[in-house]
Order: structure tokens, then sequence, then C-alpha cells
């Protein structure tokens, strides 16, 4: 299906008003946006699962966890123990079933259990879902955990509170913990209107900007170089870096504002392994 920006733009403005609730059932029951399928193991969930191995992961923490858990149910063994969080509570357990479904018999993972509750979940597959936790303040005590996995999530929170989590991130991970994170580039009208370039909110002003940016499709329209500044400034050691898939179309009229100067500007996602120093 593709659905013109603007007239995307205009229908996230009345969830503006009704609220995440009508946002989540037009999501799951009249899009099937939340319904995810599995055609591939997606690259973030491969990325996540080797440096957990390369790096001896045992305590994990993700914020933003979402709906289904599916990278989560697919990274998920006996001796990592998962923490999710989510600054809404957001999960729903018909879907983390259908994922569950969908890993055994499209990928051959055996006895995957379904799950009733939120105990089921811990208690099966060692995975705990928090929910309202705010990420830039949390009870969890320093040291806590040893790697931070984020996908396609940074890209959502605006640059003041993106400081404030990194440096919450920095108290509870240990020394030495590690951040392993893919962040989305791409201007996210552009997955459904296949018309626009992938990086079509680059010609917007930030004042004009913000007649798009609702509430619930917040994008921060940070480039790769800005993040690598980011994480340098909240004391952070960047291990590996890559900005990748750029894109294929790039606008004449791209505002130099929202620019670094950097070819990165015209990427679309970014690998990133961060190491806590």
């Amino acid at each position: 299906m593709n659905i013109s920006w603007t007239t995307k733009s205009r229908a996230l403005s009345l969830f503006d008003v009704f609220g995440r609730g009508a946002l989540y059932f037009t999501q799951k029951y009249v899009t099937k946006r939340s319904v995810v399928e599995l055609p591939a193991i997606p690259r973030p969930w491969k990325f996540h699962k080797a440096n957990i191995a390369e790096f001896g992961s045992k305590n994990l923490i993700e914020f933003g966890a979402g709906k289904n858990l599916g990278q989560n149910l697919y990274i998920s063994q006996p001796e990592l123990r998962q923490h999710l969080v989510d600054l809404n509570p957001m999960l729903d357990l018909s879907l983390v079933n259908h994922v569950v479904t969908l890993l055994a018999e499209q990928y051959a993972f055996e006895a995957l259990p379904a799950v009733q509750s939120l105990g089921d979940l811990e208690a099966k597959y060692a995975i705990k879902y928090d929910a309202p936790v705010d990420m830039t303040s949390t009870a969890f005590d320093d040291d806590s955990f040893d790697i931070c996995i984020s996908t396609n999530t940074l890209e959502h929170i605006p640059l003041v509170t993106l400081e404030a989590i990194l440096r919450e991130l920095r108290r509870v991970l240990k020394s030495a913990g590690i951040i392993s994170a893919q962040i989305d580039y791409s201007d996210h009208y552009a997955h459904t209107d296949r018309s626009i370039s992938k990086i079509n909110y680059l010609r917007f002003s930030e004042q004009a900007w913000k007649r798009h940016n609702h509430k619930f499709f917040f994008q921060n329209r940070l480039r790769h170089s800005h993040y690598r500044k980011v994480f340098q400034d909240a004391g952070f050691e960047i291990l590996r870096e890559q900005a990748i898939k750029p894109s294929k179309r790039i606008p004449d009229d791209l505002d130099p504002d929202v620019l670094t100067g950097d070819d990165s500007d015209y990427c679309l996602a970014g690998l990133w392994v961060l190491r806590n120093c």
C-alpha cells in the first residue's frame, strides 16, 4: 500500500488528539503494521546476536522494546537475562506468540513455547518486561548490565532526551559495557510513500518540519556524524561504526542546516558498537 506522506501526516495529527491507544489499535487491526512477518531474519537481530557472543554478555537491557519482542526471542538463550523497558506499555502477547510461531515454523527454532503472561515470558525466555519506565532516570543499580541493544529507536528520541538516556546508560552499564545499536536515518514517511526520496525530510527547515513531526511519529533527523559526536560527548568509546545504504535519490534542495557536510549524511542507517569508559 502506497500512502502519500502528506496524507499520513494529516492522519497522524489526529492521533496527537486521540492518543496512543487509538494509534496502536489502527496499527494492529487496520494497517496491520504491528503484525510482523519474517521473510528473512532482520540484519540488526543478527548484528546484536553476534555482539552478544563476541563480548560474552549475560545481562542485557533494551529500551523501546516494542510490541512483539521478535529480536529478543531470536537472541534469547538460557544464560542471557534480558530486561526490556518501554516509556509506555506496548507489549502485546498475541504478537509475541505470532513471532514464536514464525521462528519455529520458518527457521526451525526448536520447541518454542507460547506465552500467556509476563511471568511466562520471564520463566520460559529469561525476558523481563517493564513499563512504564523512563530511561532518563531509572531505579536500576549502578553497573547492572553488560550490554544495551537498540534497534531503530534512537532516531525517535529528541536530542536532549537522548543525551539524558546516554548519561543513565553510563551509570547502569558496567565498566566496559557495550551498546549495540542500529539507527534508521531514513525519512519514515518514505517507508509508505515510494514517490519521495528516503531523505525527503532533510529538505525542510526545523520550523517547517515541526508541522509533520508528530508526537507519535517523531523523527530527530540526526545524521551519522551527529550521532558520533553525541556518543563521544556522552563518554562512550566507539569500537565500530558503519554508515550504510546510501540513498539512491538525493534531492537538490536539502536544507544545509540539518546536514554535517559529510557523505554519510545521505546514508539511510548506521551500525554502532560503543564501549562504556
